[in-house]
């Protein structure tokens, strides 16, 4: 949400954001919940303005409720408070769902390994076919980008095989063999 929208949502709730001496903090969340004292309440336009991604909210809405105060979410008013009785559920949800995210990412990665799919480009062939086109082309003084076109390949990869048949700056170590 930008800061205009967030002006023209806390507007809409009745709150001064032109008012230089008003305690509305729409870039400093840090100074805004260092303002909040007991009882207070924390108005944002929608949870995305505390904070991202939900770790960062989580502890935001902690920090807020340590100081005594609560949160108003404009998009759903909602008043959103916090006990650390609330901290100790979200610390077990959030352990669950890492727990099972990385279970989750180990059985893909096994099932890659076994499958012999490891993910990436595959590897470029180079057949005596191509590498003939490829002594043909360096001959001809081929620009670089138009070889990698013509033969199928990156511009790296075809660096790195001019590098390794000892072409890259000169034609020199060129042999017949290739």
């Amino acid at each position: 949400m930008s800061v205009k929208d967030q002006r023209i949502a806390l507007s809409a709730a009745g709150l001064d954001c032109t008012d230089e001496c008003s305690p509305v903090y729409l870039d400093d969340r840090e100074a805004a919940i260092a303002s909040l004292m007991e009882g207070d309440q924390l108005v944002v336009a929608s949870a995305a303005c505390l904070g991202h991604p939900e770790h960062d909210i989580l502890a935001a809405l902690s920090a807020i409720g340590e100081r005594g105060a609560t949160v108003m979410d404009l998009e759903t008013q909602t008043s959103i408070p916090w006990s650390p009785d609330v901290q100790a559920a979200v610390d077990f949800s959030i352990r669950g769902g890492t727990a099972t995210r990385n279970a989750v990412a180990a059985k893909a990665r096994r099932a890659r390994a076994a499958s012999g799919n490891l993910g990436g480009i595959p590897a470029v062939e180079w057949d005596q076919t191509k590498l003939t086109r490829l002594r043909e082309m360096f001959d001809n003084n081929t620009p670089r980008q138009k070889m990698a076109d013509l033969l199928g390949v990156s511009r790296p990869t075809l660096q790195r095989k001019l590098r390794d048949l000892g072409l890259v700056g000169s034609k020199k170590g060129f042999t017949n063999d290739i």
